[in-house]
């Protein structure tokens, strides 16, 4: 079963964050400057969330991950900016 998440990130060295941002880019669409919604199977966000653990130090970096349920995400939308393809998914979660 597919579930949509809601990650966003704080990292401020610029080479760990474009790695960030090109893991997640794989996984889902970017809808602001830190911020991705992805949908994954839940063993895929087990992965991602290893592979994240893997590029970030948490001692200086911050990545937190959003459980979006299906009611809640098909309520969800955005203003100004062209919509992102989730909102055409909605009705197949």
């Amino acid at each position: 079963m597919l579930k949509r998440y809601l990650i966003t990130y704080d990292i401020p060295l610029s080479k760990r964050r474009t790695k960030v941002h090109d893991l997640l880019q794989g996984y889902g669409f970017r809808v602001n400057d830190s911020v991705f919604e992805i949908t994954v199977a839940a063993s895929q966000i087990e992965t991602l969330t290893a592979k994240l653990e893997a590029l970030i130090k948490p001692k200086d970096d911050s990545v937190r991950i959003y459980s979006l349920c299906l009611s809640c995400a098909k309520v969800a939308f955005a203003l100004g900016k062209e919509p992102t393809p989730f909102e055409a998914q909605d009705t197949q979660i």
